[in-house]
């Protein structure tokens, strides 16, 4: 996705805010305003907005932001804006499959030319927005993860969005990259890493090699590894817990977290480090601690006769050789080989391979953050 801006303090029929996207091309033309440069000031949040709320592919976000500006003018013209950006999402939704550049664009000019709204009218439907509305100046153009996106941006929707990890490796270019924010799991705010459920794959999608599990692969709304130096940078940007959501065939779920989880970078083999263990489905994944990752072609466990991820088909923090092998093969269910399923010992024990697994991360004061 690229995204173009053009921004001059002019007062008439000026683009201020032209939107390139793979489905849409919208330009807003802001007839009505008077642009000096603290205008601009009021205006650019209102741009940020706009680009994360296109980023985040949802189409009905609820944009509860307060509107917090010195000038009461700016605040009305801020308050038009917000309600075009609104409108720039549903049309979004509805051009994913038509290229019209003017879907929607007479009634985004209603909105903007409309001068019949009164800064009392804009006012009091600022002190009618829910006691939990969000400063937008707290929304930061570049959200790190799927917690800021939650906390300080407002999205509540599960969905694939796209984040700026703080990160020591170039990844994309420091472009940014996609990924699924599971917002309903204990409080939301979740950066899903992996995902396995009965999506009709091979069993051996996930038994690939280090290059594959280095950039990730899958498809984020479906089976997927995000990737590890991706997830090198979301664990060392700040302390962090790791969860396991697990599924089995017969539906019953549980859990796992561990505090303090990060891992290292490509050159010290990805390795692996754990803290406390709490959850419903035993402590199996602390065996695998200051592991480093073995997949099928670069063989780093610390057994020395044979090479886990060839034996129990996966790539993973294999220690010699595991406790929990979730990227191993796709058995459903219970399975006469050993340990080469999508196995946790602790709970199903090593020839029963579970149905879903989510591996997921969020910061380690995240209920702190979100009182």
């Amino acid at each position: 996705m690229s995204s173009d801006f053009s921004l001059a303090p002019k007062r008439e029929n000026k683009k201020i805010c032209l939107i390139n996207e793979n489905f849409v091309a919208f330009s807003i033309s802001l007839r009505t305003l008077c642009l000096d440069y603290r205008m601009l000031y009021t205006i650019l949040p209102g741009l940020s907005l706009c680009m994360s709320l296109l980023h985040s592919n949802n189409s009905e976000p609820a944009i509860n932001y307060r509107l917090n500006t010195d000038s009461g003018v700016g605040s009305l013209h801020y308050s038009k804006y917000l309600d075009a950006a609104i409108l720039l999402i549903r049309a979004a939704k509805q051009a994913k499959m038509q290229t019209d550049r003017n879907i929607y664009e007479d009634e985004i000019d209603g909105i903007l030319q409309d001068d019949s709204v009164s800064e009392d009218e804009v006012d009091r439907s600022d002190k009618e927005m829910p006691d939990k509305s969000i400063d937008i100046y707290q929304c930061p153009p570049k959200p790190i993860d799927c917690e800021e996106l939650l906390v300080d941006c407002g999205f509540t929707e599960s969905g694939i969005y796209r984040i700026w990890p703080r990160s020591r490796v170039n990844i994309e270019g420091n472009a940014g990259f996609d990924v699924f924010c599971d917002m309903d799991t204990d409080g939301g705010g979740w950066t899903v890493i992996q995902r396995r459920d009965d999506f009709g794959t091979n069993s051996d999608f996930f038994f690939k090699d280090w290059l594959n599990y280095k950039y990730g692969f899958g498809d984020l709304n479906y089976d997927f590894w995000l990737g590890n130096d991706k997830i090198f940078a979301l664990s060392n940007q700040r302390k962090s817990t790791l969860r396991f959501d697990l599924l089995d065939f017969e539906d019953e779920d549980g859990f796992a977290t561990y505090d303090n989880f990060y891992v290292d970078d490509e050159s010290e083999g990805y390795r692996l480090h754990l803290g406390d263990y709490r959850g419903s489905i035993g402590d199996s994944f602390k065996g695998h601690n200051l592991s480093k990752f073995s997949t099928r072609d670069r063989d780093n466990d610390k057994n020395s006769s044979r090479s886990c991820a060839m034996v129990y088909k996966g790539g993973w923090w294999y220690n010699n050789c595991h406790t929990v092998n979730l990227n191993g093969l796709y058995l459903k269910g219970t399975h006469d080989t050993y340990a080469d399923g999508v196995n946790w010992y602790g709970w199903r024990g090593f020839r029963y391979s579970l149905r879903k697994t989510e591996m997921k991360l969020r910061s380690s004061n995240f209920l702190r953050r979100n009182n």
